[in-house]
């Protein structure tokens, strides 16, 4: 009796996750039109807040990585984005850039990370060769 009880107690504490519009498998993301997914989850979603996190944090972690490998004199700047640019600025541009290329199967099959820094690029190129 207390199995069956645990079980339907676990079975509809997870039904909320069954019922999201956004597939928990997209949070493995393998293309920027997964990323785009997330980033968009409508805030009626079960899952928008893990996702809208997990967007922002995609965002952190490449541009991170980015301005770290870029300090060095061989490797070039991909985007130069002005100072007091937030998150939210970038999370924006991506969307921006990525709802406007979402017919473009090869631009929207790449790799999450491609299709960031490609939005990022366009939205504050580096003016100067290199930075």
């Amino acid at each position: 009796m207390r199995r069956t009880i645990l079980a339907i107690v676990v079975a509809l504490a997870l039904w909320p996750i069954h019922a999201s519009a956004v597939d928990l498998m997209v949070f493995g993301l393998k293309t920027t039109s997964d990323l785009l997914a997330v980033c968009t989850t409508p805030e009626s979603d079960a899952v928008h807040k893990e996702a809208i996190h997990y967007c922002f944090g995609y965002l952190e972690g490449a541009v991170g990585y980015h301005n770290a490998l870029s300090t060095h004199k061989d490797m070039k700047r991909l985007t130069c984005y002005p100072e007091g640019t937030t998150r939210e600025d970038g999370v924006r541009a991506f969307i921006k850039w990525a709802q406007a290329h979402q017919n473009d199967t090869k631009l929207m099959g790449e790799a999450p990370v491609i299709g960031l820094m490609r939005s990022l690029s366009a939205q504050w190129p580096c003016k100067e060769a290199g930075r």
